[in-house]
């Protein structure tokens, strides 16, 4: 049988690389980290300087800690805990995959040294040898059984996975996968950030005894874990027994600052407090890019900001009210208030750069005239009032802009900011109204269209945030993975565009320009499209 290196069927569909959701799960304190010999599962409530006896190498030509400000805080260090970038930005680094999307838009070994299709529905997985974890327990194929079928059972990423039907392990380096006709997902899923591999005995001692991986992570990846100081900052250190020299990284760490206010990591930026800026606010565009000390880096993202009503209960199980508020969204107005102008209107359901866009048939234009015609159809001509819950204070401009567009169609909308891990509790427990957030799409359509509307995914604490329960959009998606041609698979994706455009599912709002800002003597970060950018490469001039 021919031996794969990369997914024939959808080979010719990639132009995004690995994927992250932009909102993530609950967090809670952390302690010290694992040494490169023993896992550390002290109690320390204190958080930890960096390690004396850290692991070799974190010495010598390296470049320094590298310091990256980020405008949420991370919500878990366990990759089957949770799916959002802010938290990908640190997973990424600690554990690695079997396969990775690379800068070709190709899949290629991580951990698997190979992978070949004995038939249509088994995949045998052969396994880099002697590959440690941080802990120095060397990765087996008990491993990456375990971790798959952990990630099964999460309710972040039990989507990716619904292929799989079996995993058997044929000996310490060989797996056997049996998957299902509609299987054209995965290798992207494999190289999801939520299909990272961790180790088994290591987890299951931990969970016996009472202690979380989120606490204690520990995976084979360029870094290990130092600390994370919640709302804080979060510190990993390089891992110098890494196995991959050319995934090695040439820095000492990585030091991940929580700065939620724009205008402060900005300030933090230009003073040399951090090295990098990962969410840059449009309003300081200007003078970062006339300040001679800052590289202000554009990419072209596949980033969406919407507003998903909850359509399991009232009032926007009431279609008319959906369309209603839907009518009320100006775009326009929302991306000179909320980005200066550095984005574009998107009435899809995923980002304008991502495979799977489409634009859909309806759409649902700003006219509060057509609000207040859907408002007395619905029987609300004196209008009605609903709570707008809102990811982090950095989407507040963009709520007050829908709360102002509202009210003069008699709508009230009243404003609370809930932080990462409430506004997923909320939005993903089906308790909130509506939610505004964002969303990053990856390479594979599918890691976008199931989280947000599998209904076995409903209330599950993910980011089906709708609670929208259809059979034409189950019907769609699984028709989508059964096929491998990207001309019929875009085709489904298209009509699950239309319809939950046409049914007012989910607000879209705007599609964000791309921006990371730097000190201008760091060099080496790679950004992606898909905001899962490596840090491993960073370096330093002194």
């Amino acid at each position: 049988m021919k031996t794969r290196k990369k997914l024939i069927a959808l080979g010719l569909m990639l132009c995004m690389l690995l994927s992250c959701a932009a909102c993530g799960g609950p967090s809670d304190s952390r302690q010290d980290s694992p040494q490169n010999s023993q896992p550390n599962t002290s109690q320390n409530t204190q958080t930890p300087a960096p390690k004396d006896d850290a692991p070799s190498g974190n010495t010598g030509d390296l470049s320094r800690i590298v310091v990256i400000a980020q405008s949420l805080d991370i919500t878990s260090l366990d990759p089957h805990g949770h799916n959002d970038v802010q938290s990908g930005d640190v997973t990424r680094m600690l554990y690695d995959n079997l396969v990775r999307l690379d800068t070709n838009n190709e899949f290629v070994p991580m951990l698997a040294e190979s992978w070949t299709y004995l038939d249509a529905n088994t995949v045998e997985i052969k396994l880099k040898p002697n590959v440690p974890f941080h802990d120095g327990h060397v990765l087996n194929a008990e491993d990456v059984k375990f971790s798959l079928e952990r990630e099964m059972q999460s309710g972040f990423s039990s989507h990716l996975l619904t292929m799989i039907t079996n995993i058997e392990v044929v000996d310490d380096l060989t797996l056997k996968l049996t998957v299902t006709d509609d299987s054209a997902a995965l290798m992207s899923s494999l190289s999801h950030l939520c299909s990272a591999i961790v180790p088994k005995e290591y987890t299951e001692k931990l969970e016996a005894e009472g202690k979380t991986l989120s606490e204690f992570p520990c995976g084979t990846g360029p870094y290990y874990y130092d600390y994370w100081r919640v709302g804080s900052e979060c510190q990993i250190l390089r891992f110098a027994d890494y196995y991959d020299e050319d995934y090695k990284a040439k820095n000492e760490g990585l030091l991940f600052k929580y700065i939620a206010e724009a205008n402060s990591r900005v300030i933090a930026l230009e003073t040399g407090e951090v090295d990098i800026v990962l969410q840059v606010p449009s309003t300081s565009v200007s003078s970062l890019e006339a300040n001679s000390d800052i590289k202000l880096l554009r990419y072209d993202s596949t980033d969406l900001h919407y507003i998903s009503p909850n359509c399991s209960k009232a009032p926007f199980d009431n279609e008319l009210l959906r369309q209603a508020v839907a009518h009320c969204i100006d775009r326009d107005a929302i991306i000179q208030v909320q980005c200066s102008g550095n984005a574009k209107p998107n009435y899809a359901t995923i980002g304008l750069a991502a495979i799977g866009y489409s634009d859909p048939a309806v759409k649902y234009e700003y006219s509060i005239e057509k609000a207040k015609e859907k408002l007395a159809e619905a029987g609300y001509s004196d209008g009605f009032t609903f709570t707008l819950s809102v990811l982090g204070e950095n989407n507040s401009r963009a709520a007050q802009v829908v709360q102002a567009s509202c009210a003069q169609a008699g709508i009230t909308v009243n404003i609370e900011i809930l932080e990462n891990s409430a506004m997923v509790a909320k939005c993903g427990g089906a308790e909130s109204e509506a939610g505004l957030g964002w969303w990053v799409a990856n390479a594979e359509p599918d890691n976008t269209y199931s989280p947000w509307f599998s209904r076995s995914l409903i209330g599950a604490g993910g980011y089906n945030w709708s609670s929208y329960d259809s059979d034409e959009i189950e019907t769609l998606m699984a028709q989508a993975l059964r096929v491998s041609d990207p001309a019929e698979r875009q085709a489904f994706y298209s009509q699950i565009n239309d319809f939950v455009s046409e049914h007012a599912i989910v607000w879209p709002l705007y599609s964000e320009d791309g921006m990371v800002a730097t000190r201008a003597n760091v060099d080496g970060i790679v950004l992606y499209s898909i905001v899962a950018h490596l840090y491993q490469g960073i370096t330093i001039a002194e």
